[in-house]
Parts: structure tokens; C-alpha cells; sequence
């Protein structure tokens, strides 16, 4: 992705912060605003999907990964709660 549209990712952030829709002020939202970049939206939504239950296959081929080892390296960056296995044992444990 270009530079360009990096630009166009930080100034729409910095539209919603100005529009009230982000809890961010001063230092804390520049911080946030410089490390948007289109690798960090594709990695968020690649955490998205897993967390909603998708399949790293689908996952992977969508958001272009050249495999499914890495979506699944961003996945795993995951809390565990959100993980298959968490949630069947959550039914389970009391």
C-alpha cells in the first residue's frame, strides 16, 4: 500500500477524534494516529475475523496473506478468552 493511502487512514482518524467519536486527547492520539498504518487495519481485521469464529483458510485468502501460518501468527496474538476452545469450555466450566 502507498503512503497516500496511509495519509487518507490518519486523516479520516483524526476526523473522528475531531467529530468526538474517539476517547483520545492530545499526546495519547497522536501516538494512536502515527501507528495507523493499512498493515495495522488488515492485522485488526484479520483478529476481527478470528475473534467472530472465521477460519483462517477464508481469512487468509481474503485479506491476501501468502498463507494461512500468517493470519493464523496474528491470531494467536489474541486474548485466550476468545479463542474455539475458551468459548466451548465456558458452557462447560461453572
Amino acid at each position: 500500500m502507498s503512503l497516500q493511502c496511509t495519509g487518507a487512514i490518519k486523516r479520516t482518524a483524526l476526523a473522528a477524534a475531531d467529530q468526538g467519536l474517539v476517547d483520545l486527547m492530545g499526546a495519547d492520539l497522536d501516538h494512536a494516529i502515527d501507528a495507523l498504518s493499512t498493515h495495522s487495519l488488515r492485522v485488526g481485521l484479520t483478529q476481527d475475523l478470528f475473534a467472530n469464529g472465521e477460519d483462517a483458510g477464508p481469512i487468509a485468502q481474503a485479506l491476501r496473506w501468502t498463507s494461512t501460518a500468517t493470519a493464523l501468527r496474528y491470531g494467536r496474538k489474541l486474548a485466550p478468552s476468545s479463542n474455539a476452545a475458551a468459548r466451548m469450555l465456558k458452557g462447560v466450566r461453572k
